[in-house]
């Protein structure tokens, strides 16, 4: 099983967008935990009807099962903080093979880069994270590489 980690601040049209459109095409078993920075009501609303997703604000707390979590964090702790956050959530909650940190900013090129990724580090035992080609906007080659 999978946890995809994203950090939302303040943009949650991009974040929206970004698990709709790409998360979809990730076809191993996987949840999705979003770390809402700087949450207000509003926010988390827009995240959790837009995505069907459970809001989790106390991550104690009983929760509904669903696909996608948003934990509701009403400070900005920062990314690395809110990577950490989502890590925890999902290590405690879903036990997963594999975390995935990602950004809400991105495209994948290929459909089944996820899954390229997971066999090439189930092929690769030494290996303790992976990372994919990052391609810049205007084709340029980004690191790292």
């Amino acid at each position: 099983m999978l946890a995809i980690i994203l950090v939302n601040y303040k943009n949650e049209l991009k974040t929206i967008n970004y698990v709709q459109n790409e998360l979809s095409k990730v076809t191993t078993p996987h949840k999705i935990i979003i770390v809402n920075n700087g949450a207000t009501p509003e926010s988390d609303n827009e995240l959790t009807t837009r995505l069907q997703a459970t809001v989790v604000r106390q991550p104690e707390e009983n929760y509904r099962e669903a696909d996608c979590y948003i934990l509701s964090n009403p400070v900005n702790s920062g990314f690395a903080v809110g990577n950490n956050l989502g890590a925890m959530f999902a290590k405690k909650y879903f036990r997963p093979d594999f975390l995935l940190f990602s950004n809400n900013d991105i495209r994948f090129l290929s459909d089944n880069v996820v899954e390229m990724l997971i066999n090439t580090l189930e092929q690769t035992p030494e290996a303790g994270l992976i990372g994919p080609k990052v391609i810049g906007l205007q084709g340029e080659l980004q690191s790292p590489e």
